[in-house]
């Protein structure tokens, strides 16, 4: 919380028409440098409420910075209203931009091939797609997956869409247990609809 001179000082130095952040975490840490490094628009999504609701102090701080702020997007309608009558949010800073899904591309009509060709039958599926990096804990989510069904009847498959600098620490973990097969890893692709 409060203003870093060095952030403030990267700010100036690359002069970004916007500052986008999410959450109000990131607000309070960010807003004030930016309105300060003079950033034409300081812009905050936020996803929920929490942990904002019921931090009294959080909600001050959103307060004392909305005047900085170009305007507050949150995605979806309850939100909004809260952060209008909570916060006082005012109206001509505040907008819904719902998240999304296209239902002509993402839907369930092939399913049946979509699973023949990864080889899957009747196995319950389980999927991760993102970034393959420490943060995510994927090397973790693998050994933990394949620890907790390996004594299952049900055949199941954990499905890892994406890449990253912890590739190889997804491999090993895999390979490290009897039931790797449990486990396939697909790469980053380009288009994730396939999987």
């Amino acid at each position: 919380n409060g203003i870093s001179l060095q952030v403030m000082k990267v700010l100036r130095s690359i002069r970004p028409d916007v500052i986008h952040m999410h959450h109000t975490v990131a607000m309070n840490k960010l807003a004030l440098a930016a309105w300060i490094a003079q950033i034409p628009k300081i812009v905050m999504t936020e996803h929920s409420t929490r942990p904002i609701d019921t931090e009294r102090l959080a909600q001050l701080r959103f307060r004392a910075l909305l005047p900085v702020m170009s305007s507050v997007t949150v995605v979806d309608q309850s939100i909004h209203d809260w952060f209008s009558s909570v916060l006082q949010c005012p109206a001509n800073k505040l907008a819904v931009i719902p998240n999304g899904i296209d239902f002509d591309r993402w839907h369930r009509r092939d399913r049946a091939a979509r699973r023949a060709s990864l080889g899957v039958t009747d196995e319950t599926v389980f999927a991760f797609s993102g970034r393959l990096e420490r943060v995510k804990r994927v090397p973790e989510l693998i050994t933990t997956y394949l620890r907790a069904t390996s004594s299952l009847e049900n055949p199941s498959l954990l499905l890892v869409v994406g890449g990253g600098s912890e590739a190889a620490q997804c491999e090993a973990a895999a390979a490290q247990q009897s039931h790797r097969h449990r486990v396939k890893l697909v790469g980053e692709q380009q288009d994730v609809r396939p999987f």
